[in-house]
């Protein structure tokens, strides 16, 4: 049976975490996917960045990173710029709206991970992140 193989099981259970999050996005108003927000929440830790180095932090391949940026730059919630010293390289900043936004979702995001891992101990959620290190590491 397919449950038997951890990828699976891992895969399942992204998959079912990711569409949560969408359904909370949806409920609450905001207009933007899980992936956009991932592009908006790291800009908010660290703005200026540059798209490959975006992408690298947020496992995503050159043409769909650079899908979610447009998106997200149609939307105004970010902006493009070009590097000075290498105009076939752009920075990425979020604008104001992009900030506020990113802002706004963070306290739903807190509160779902706290109800998705309400029946974890402290140390099964320390565990977890190990030994999904592990599997990263491996695959």
């Amino acid at each position: 049976m397919l449950e038997s193989f951890v990828g699976y099981q891992i895969g399942k259970s992204s998959l079912s975490i990711k569409l949560a999050i969408k359904q909370m996005f949806i409920s609450k108003g905001f207009d933007i996917t899980p992936e956009q927000w991932g592009v908006l929440y790291t800009l908010s830790k660290e703005d200026g960045q540059y798209q490959n180095k975006l992408a690298n932090k947020l496992l995503k391949q050159k043409p769909n990173i650079t899908r979610l940026i447009d998106i997200l730059e149609e939307k105004k919630l970010l902006i493009r710029k070009i590097n000075t010293e290498d105009r076939r390289v752009y920075k990425v900043y979020l604008t104001e709206k992009g900030r506020k936004l990113a802002e706004a979702i963070y306290s739903h995001i807190v509160n779902f991970e706290n109800k998705l891992c309400q029946e974890l101990q402290k140390e099964e959620i320390v565990t977890l992140g190990k030994l999904l290190g592990k599997l990263t590491i491996n695959s």
